[in-house]
C-alpha cells in the first residue's frame, strides 16, 4: 500500500508575535512521530491583509486534513487577533463543512478563557501529555477520549468546607468570557442558603451585592419549588457570583442573566451537584 495515501496532513498557524517568543517546532516533531505531516505558517496580521486571505488556499486544499491554530495570551489579548481568527474559523467551516477538523491549540492559556467562536471543533492543551493523540484522533474522525473544550457557558466551581466550616459549601459561577449583569441563580426552596453575593474569582472574599435586586422570589422549575437570588452587579472573568450552603447540597442550581433589570432571563444553564 502507498503510505502517502494514508498520511494525515495538518496545517498549524500562529502569529508572528508568538513566533518571536516561543519555538513551536517541537509540535511538528511530536505529531510526525504519530504519522501526521505538519505544515507551519506564521501569520502577520498587517492591514490590509486578513487572516483568511493568508490561509484560505491551504485550508480549502482537500489534501489538508485539518487546521490547528495556536491560541496564546497574545492572541486573546488582541482584539484584532480574536476577530480575525473568529472570521477565519467561520469561513473555513463554510467552505469545508462542519465535519472539517478545526483544532484550537492552547499555549499558556486555560480552556475556559477561550471565546466559543474560536473552538468550534476541538481544543487541546499543549501542556497535556495526550494533546498529540487527541489531534490525531480528531484528524482520523475517531472519538476523542478527553478534550479540554468547555462544555458550559459558565465556570462552575464547588468549594467544600468553605471558610473552614465543614458543614458549609460555596458554589462559584462566572462567565467564561466577557461580562454580564442582572444575573440570577435559583436553588431548590428547601436548601439552606447562609450567604450569597459577589467576589474575586477563585473563591476570594464574598461581599453582598451592591445592586441587590432579587432575593427570595419563589417559582418552580419542572415542578420543583425554587428560590431565586439575583443582582445587577457585573460579573466577569475575574468577578464571580457565589452562593453558600449549609448542610446538604441541593440536587441542582440554575443560573442565567438578563439585558436589563426587569428583563427576561436568557442563557440559562443547569448545574447538578449530585
Amino acid at each position: 500500500m502507498d503510505k502517502t495515501r494514508t498520511q494525515l496532513h495538518f496545517l498549524i498557524t500562529y502569529a508572528w508575535a508568538d513566533y518571536e517568543e516561543d519555538d513551536f517546532s517541537s509540535l511538528g516533531q511530536e505529531l510526525k512521530a504519530g504519522g501526521v505531516v505538519v505544515r507551519f505558517e506564521k501569520i502577520a496580521l498587517l492591514p490590509p491583509l486578513h487572516l483568511w486571505d493568508q490561509v484560505a488556499q491551504l485550508v480549502t486544499d482537500h489534501s489538508t486534513n485539518g487546521w490547528g491554530y495556536l491560541v496564546t495570551p497574545h492572541s486573546l489579548m488582541s482584539d484584532v487577533c480574536r476577530g480575525e481568527l473568529a472570521e477565519a474559523v467561520r469561513r473555513a467551516l463554510a467552505v469545508r463543512g462542519r465535519s472539517f477538523p478545526l483544532i484550537g491549540m492552547l499555549h499558556k492559556v486555560r480552556a475556559h478563557d477561550v471565546p466559543p467562536a474560536l473552538i468550534p471543533s476541538l481544543c487541546v492543551d499543549l501542556s497535556s501529555l495526550a494533546w498529540a493523540r487527541e489531534v490525531k484522533a480528531r484528524l482520523e474522525g475517531k472519538p476523542v477520549e478527553k478534550s479540554s473544550v468547555p462544555q458550559t457557558r459558565y465556570v462552575w466551581r464547588v468549594y467544600a468546607g468553605y471558610n473552614e466550616q465543614p458543614a458549609q459549601t460555596a458554589v462559584e459561577i462566572r462567565p467564561r468570557v466577557g461580562e454580564i449583569a442582572f444575573w440570577q441563580v435559583a436553588v431548590p426552596a428547601t436548601t439552606q442558603v447562609t450567604l450569597w453575593g459577589c467576589g474575586p474569582a477563585g473563591c476570594g472574599g464574598i461581599r453582598e451585592p451592591v445592586n441587590r435586586s432579587i432575593e427570595g422570589r419563589q417559582a418552580a422549575i419542572n415542578g420543583v419549588p425554587v428560590t431565586w437570588y439575583g443582582a445587577g452587579d457585573q460579573l466577569s472573568e475575574i468577578v464571580s457570583a457565589y452562593i453558600v450552603f449549609e448542610g446538604d447540597l441541593p440536587d441542582f442550581m440554575c443560573f442565567g442573566f438578563a439585558s436589563e433589570p426587569s428583563g427576561k432571563l436568557h442563557a440559562i444553564e443547569v448545574f447538578r451537584l449530585r
